[in-house]
């Protein structure tokens, strides 16, 4: 499992590299928190990716999506 871990988190969270830094730790802390936390944060960081490439954005959000729900 810990081989798997490292690639798909690095070839997955290449541009929302913001979101995957703060998930992981906010998991660790609290497993409760960064679900509501993950909800409103999407949004906000979301819709700057999504202007400038929403195609690419899309898949990128589900991966990091995935990820979260995954560690959590």
């Amino acid at each position: 499992m810990s081989r798997p871990a490292p690639p798909s988190s690095v070839s997955a969270p290449r541009p929302p590299r913001s979101t995957s830094l703060p998930s992981p730790p906010a998991s660790v802390l609290t497993p409760s928190s960064p679900i509501s936390v993950s909800l409103p944060l999407p949004p906000v960081r979301f819709s700057i990716p999504v202007r400038l490439s929403p195609p690419v954005a899309v898949p990128w959000v589900r991966s990091a999506v995935m990820l979260v729900v995954l560690s959590a």
